[in-house]
């Protein structure tokens, strides 16, 4: 909250691990969904803290999430 005002950020963008980006480029390259994606709860769990530390930082109480660009 800003001033009293919600702060909605309609532009964010996913904090995931590695894993997890590598897993979704390769769904797009590929085209396929093979294999399973196997996230282990430490690096997800860091990967979230971290986009609410910043989340809290730059005071937004609301995110909308949009997947990152790709080439």
């Amino acid at each position: 909250m800003y001033n009293g005002q919600k702060i909605i950020d309609i532009h964010g963008h996913h904090s995931t691990p590695p894993h997890f980006r590598a897993y979704a480029y390769n769904i797009i390259a590929l085209r396929s969904t093979s294999g399973g994606l196997k996230i282990p709860d430490g690096p997800m769990q860091e990967a979230q803290d971290r986009h609410l530390q910043m989340m809290d930082e730059r005071q937004i109480d609301v995110q909308f999430i949009s997947a990152r660009p790709h080439n």
